[in-house]
């Protein structure tokens, strides 16, 4: 394209188009005028104008409704607020009117009056009173007859208020008010005893007097309390203290409500008049006497047991005294106003101290309630474990009742995570609070705590009210400490524990293991206010017997003193550990307790601290330990079921001796002036094996100890063991103890205390019988002699030569040899068998048993899968099944079948990897476990696993005495082997239709090999005799009843086995045989005999139900009445743990009459 045409392109596209051109010649081909402009420009405003305003009355109207509705809104909202408040005040004053009552009714005060009607309320007809009477009624009360404007309405009302305020009983003014018009101080004397035949109105006067006594008491307390200096009131200890007395009138209560209705119990009332009548007298000591009394009762506590030496063990004791009954402060109520009593008598003989010294309770200021420098505690060593506050309660109530004055709280942990450390310790301040009993934390700084954390852990716990404070400051202790210096303790502790927590602490801790104490401690440690021992409780660690010593108490008391500070001194009776890895050790006991408390009162410590109440690891606990606290440890098999309760016996008069300021042993006297003591004993010889594990074993002693209280002199103390005088001695007044040696094999462990006419007076018996290493081999040879023809299971050489070798303790072995000594105590019945007596010590099986049961858990027994853990558990299922425990003997008996299992005992391809002696020992094993399985399973309906084998044992090997005997044990198992699984079950079970699919003739068979003899019982001794007799009667018993369920008896049929008289034929040949049998022999069998002859018993009744005519077989020579008689009496010989067995003897006996009477 040439420049012109591109240029003449460009011009033709800027020339407008024709129709633009067109459109705007037609917009300008005409002028608008201006006037036309304008109006166009105001209609335009207007409009506009107009939109506006409809837009702002739209908004106005829309801002009306708002607000009209928030009106509303805030009008409901108000009236809400109305009725709420409306319904508020009637709850408050329906609550309040509730609370009123409440309060009437605790006080004893008649009823509110109904609420007056409101004013134009019409007043019921009846209640109305006519308006001349009226003004006659208010005249008579010397009141006006009409005040100005009164109606008759607003005159009644007046009228019923004059009434009612007459009738409402005038309460007295005190800090308890009472309805109880109370007598001048000088009335108040009580009687020494509440007169048998006192009249109402006496006794009205009594409770007067008592509530006047006691309004008394709180008052001057009250006044006590207010005498005192700000600066102490607003202390933290002397805020405790007036919350004390509040809690203490508060609690009392409901005692002068019991003043006031008279109701109450007679045994309180005669102790609590006792206890006010001494106090009266300012006889503080005997009036707390009474209070322990009616805390306590007169019901000996259980003597205690210990557990030392080889093997924890020792006696749980009692001290009969009388059957009066014993803690009432079991009662909540009841608790409370007692130890408000209490706290009542420690305020009196403050404010009205006694002449003689040693009638006051103890040194302790209960108006700042807090002990001062010189005064004297008791406390017992606590260790926090997991608990329920159900047992935090028992153990304050118990510690109580028991004299101490709190608990040292053991604490090994401060982390937060340990829920369970925190629980108790609040379950424990909970259960001290509003009693007199205190609590301290006792830091275990042997578990590495870190010292700067202690503070903050600490200071919760101070502000509680039952911690215990000296001068306001708050008591703390440890065990150990002793490596961390001074400066740690004081910028760690000390320095945050005053100026964050505000504390002043009162540190009392054992540092034992500082270097060279006691000397030098406390120029070491300026922090210290007194120092606490724990070593010096027991004699040093030795392996020969010593007594304790006392010397680090005393110098560690001379150099408290010195420096001005205070000292306390344990008291404990012994220590034996045994967790494994290092802790197994011994600490002599013997009298080692009454040896501390005779040192304390010779030094005079200022505090005291029993270790302990509840460590059972260490076995010197004196108080309960609960199951959670020793959860996942193996202290429970050496320590449950012993209980160390019985050393408060004279824990408990020791520490008022000790508070009362007694410096000698013969100043200790007993509660209500009669013996008390405990008695304590090893039941494992020195003797016997050891562990070597076990340090210090070798200081134990065989030897009966004792500690008793007397109130005089003319009293004997006589020491039995075995029930052999083994020690004599003359008692005196106060503390009498011993160590007596002699300790012998057996039970009968026991001590008398006899009077000035050589009356018994007082006995302490133990519960556990003593036993040794010798013990063992006793009935491991009665077993040989008498039972192992019926069990030849064991070699009583082999295991004899296992427990005699020193090299080790073979727990296997011994556990074996306990459970079986276990079963042949109770299968033989020795501890009723005179004949036996002079060959075995009196020992319980059940003793054996927990032997058996801590021996194995010290080998770990469910791992170790050999043929003697097998024969432990087959043993044990035969002491249970014996002694009726059956729930235990099926879990045993299972047990025993699993090992069997395990250790695939009958099966062929194992028997033949095994030498002769194993392979003979297995089948035996299998067979007497086939045998018993049988026999356990059919009395008690249960279902059998084990399967025959077509093994059985030989005749002979190289441990049996006699070949006979071991033949007559293979006779026993043929008998069960002709009967198969299926048969027996079925009628063990009770099927309807039995399972079997046996035919007549092939029971018929059965029944006939079962009569067949293939030994020659006159070989075999009486045992064996009686055992295979009753057991082919036993089971054709069981083939009768079978068959009897799936055919027709017929008295003709050619086969007697299948007659209806079969049953009284069996058991009249069976009867006949054993009536030739020695009575020991069947008495032997025990349960296993039981069985079968009830079996047989039960066969017998079906026939004299089916066929009545057999019961006139009179012509007999031996008829029916004589089986009957022969099998009453050989079931009440066998009887004893089977209750069917019983009721079936009573079926017996109905039938002998039945028969007798036919006659």
């Amino acid at each position: 394209m040439d420049f012109a045409s591109l240029m003449a392109k460009e011009i033709s596209k800027a020339k407008p188009s024709d129709t633009k051109d067109k459109k705007e010649t037609t917009n300008n081909n005409k002028y608008q005028r201006r006037a036309d402009v304008e109006a166009a420009r105001i209609a335009a405003y207007n409009a506009e104008q107009e939109r506006l305003q409809r837009e702002r009355e739209e908004k106005a109207a829309l801002k009306r409704k708002h607000e009209e509705d928030e009106i509303e809104r805030r009008r409901e909202r108000e009236e809400k607020k109305r009725k709420l408040a409306e319904e508020s005040r009637k709850k408050r004053e329906a609550e309040e009117e509730a609370a009123e009552r409440q309060r009437r009714k605790r006080l004893g005060l008649p009823e509110l009056p109904p609420r007056a009607s409101e004013e134009g309320t019409p007043v019921p007809e009846e209640d109305d009173i006519d308006d001349e009477e009226l003004i006659k009624k208010l005249r008579e009360l010397n009141e006006p007859a009409t005040l100005f404007a009164e109606t008759h309405k607003a005159r009644l009302k007046r009228y019923r208020k004059l009434v009612q305020r007459s009738l409402t009983p005038q309460l007295s003014k005190g800090p308890i008010p009472t309805t109880l018009e109370l007598v001048p101080e000088k009335d108040m004397k009580i009687p020494v005893k509440i007169p048998k035949d006192i009249d109402p109105e006496a006794r009205n006067f009594l409770f007067r007097q008592l509530a006047s006594y006691f309004t008394m008491l709180l008052e001057e307390w009250a006044i006590a309390l207010a005498k005192r200096d700000t600066s102490v009131k607003e202390s933290f200890a002397g805020r405790q203290a007036f919350n004390a007395m509040v809690q203490s009138r508060d609690n009392m209560r409901p005692l002068f409500k019991k003043f006031e209705t008279g109701d109450i119990d007679h045994t309180v009332l005669e102790a609590v008049v006792e206890i006010v009548h001494c106090a009266q007298e300012r006889r503080y000591v005997d009036a707390n006497d009474g209070y322990l009394r009616l805390s306590i009762g007169k019901a000996a506590w259980p003597i205690g047991v210990t557990m030392v030496g080889i093997h924890e063990r020792s006696a749980r004791e009692k001290l009969h005294e009388s059957d009066n009954k014993a803690h009432i402060m079991s009662d909540e109520v009841t608790r409370k106003y007692l130890q408000s009593i209490k706290r009542c008598l420690s305020f009196a003989q403050v404010r009205w101290p006694p002449d003689d010294q040693l009638q006051l309770m103890a040194a302790v200021k209960l108006i700042t309630y807090s002990a001062s420098p010189t005064g004297r505690a008791v406390f017992a060593h606590y260790m926090v474990g997991s608990m329920t506050a159900a047992e935090a309660v028992t153990d304050v109530n118990d510690a109580i009742a028991a004299g101490f004055d709190g608990f040292a709280l053991n604490t090994h942990t401060i982390s937060s995570s340990d829920t369970w450390n925190t629980d108790a310790l609040n379950y424990l301040f909970t259960a001290a609070a509003g009693t007199s009993f205190k609590l301290f934390i006792s830091f275990d700084m042997s578990w590495g705590l870190d010292v700067s954390s202690l503070a903050a852990f600490l200071a919760p716990f101070v502000a509680q009210e039952a911690y215990y404070f000296v001068d306001g400051k708050a008591f703390i202790s440890t065990y150990t400490g002793g490596t961390i210096s001074n400066s740690e303790w004081d910028s760690g502790f000390i320095v945050p524990l005053e100026q964050t927590y505000g504390i002043t602490p009162y540190f009392v801790p054992n540092f034992g293991d500082y270097s060279g104490y006691p000397t030098g401690v406390f120029s070491a440690y300026p922090i210290l206010s007194g120092v606490f021992t724990w070593e010096s409780a027991w004699p040093a660690a030795g392996t020969t017997p010593a007594n304790v010593s006392d010397s680090v108490d005393a110098q560690a008391l001379a150099e408290a003193h010195a420096a001005g500070a205070v000292y306390m001194m344990p008291l404990s009776s012994f220590q034996f550990k045994y967790l494994g890895s290092g802790q197994d050790w011994y600490r002599i006991g013997e009298d080692n307790l009454p040896q501390r408390m005779e040192q304390i009162l010779t030094l005079q410590p200022d505090f005291v601290e029993v270790i302990t109440w509840n460590d059972a690891g260490e076995s010197h606990y004196v108080g309960d330990f609960w199951a959670e606290q020793i959860d996942g440890t193996s202290i429970g098999t050496y320590a449950d079921g012993f209980d160390h309760k019985g050393w408060l016996q004279i824990i408990t008069p020791f520490i008022s001796a000790y508070k009362a300021g007694a410096t000698d042993i013969s100043q200790i006297t007993p509660p209500n002036s009669a013996p008390v003591g405990a008695l304590w004993y090893r039941t494992l010889l020195t003797t016997a094996g050891c562990s070597s594990t076990i340090s210090n074993y070798q200081s134990a002693l065989d030897a009966v100890n004792f500690a008793v209280i007397l109130p005089s002199a003319g009293y004997t103390i006589n020491v039995y063991s075995n029930s052999q005088l083994i020690g004599s001695y003359p008692g005196v007044a106060g503390l009498n103890y011993n160590s007596v040696p002699g300790l012998q094999v057996g039970s009968g462990q026991y001590i008398q205390v006899l009077d000035s006419s050589n009356s018994v007076v007082a006995t302490a018996t133990g519960t556990k019988s003593v036993a040794s290493e010798r013990t063992y081999f006793t009935y491991l040879d009665i077993y040989k002699d008498s039972l192992y023809t019926t069990w030849p299971i064991v070699s009583i050489d082999s295991l004899k030569a296992r427990l005699n070798d020193r090299r080790k303790i073979d727990y296997e072995s011994y556990a074996l040899a306990a459970a079986l000594s276990a079963a042949t105590i109770v299968q033989l019945k020795l501890s009723r068998n005179e004949s036996m007596s002079e060959k075995a010590p009196s020992v319980e099986g059940e003793d054996f048993v927990k032997d058996c049961l801590r021996h194995r858990t010290q080998y770990n027994h469910q791992n170790s899968i050999t043929v003697n853990s097998l024969l432990t558990s087959l043993f044990l299922h035969m002491y249970y099944a014996n002694t009726g425990q059956m729930s235990a003997a099926t879990f045993a008996l299972r047990e025993t079948i699993t090992y069997a299992d395990l250790l695939r005992l009958g099966d062929p391809t194992t028997l033949k990897s095994v030498c002769r002696d194993e392979k003979e020992l297995r089948l035996r094993v299998f067979w007497v476990l086939f045998v018993t399985e049988r026999t356990f399973c059919i009395q008690h309906r249960l279902p059998m696993t084990m399967q025959k084998i077509n093994e059985y044992p030989t005749f002979l090997d190289a441990h049996d005495i006699n070949p006979h005997s071991v033949g007559g044990f293979c006779e026993l198992v043929r008998l069960f082997t002709y009967v198969e699984t299926e048969l027996v079950q079925s009628t063990a079970l009770e099927q309807a239709v039995p399972i079997s699919s046996y035919s007549k003739e092939e029971l018929q068979c059965i029944s006939t090999d079962l009569d067949t003899r293939t030994h020659h019982l006159t070989s075999l001794g009486d045992l064996q005799i009686a055992d295979i007799e009753t057991t082919r009667a036993w089971l054709r018993s069981l083939l009768w009843q079978h068959a009897a369920s799936r055919f027709m008896l017929e008295s003709d049929a050619c086969n007697v086995h299948f007659t209806p008289e079969y049953p009284f034929h069996l058991a009249r040949d069976l009867l006949s045989f054993l009536s030739k049998v020695q009575s020991s022999s069947i008495r032997a069998h025990a349960y296993s005999m039981e069985v079968k002859l009830s079996q047989v018993a039960h066969s017998l009744l079906d026939t004299i139900a089916v066929v009545p005519s057999i019961g006139l077989m009179r012509g007999q020579q031996y008829g029916p009445e004589h089986v009957v008689i022969a099998l009453e009496q050989l079931l009440g010989l066998t009887a004893s743990v089977i209750s069917e067995t019983l009721i079936l003897l009573e079926t017996l006996a109905e039938i002998l009459a039945q028969i007798s009477t036919a006659f």
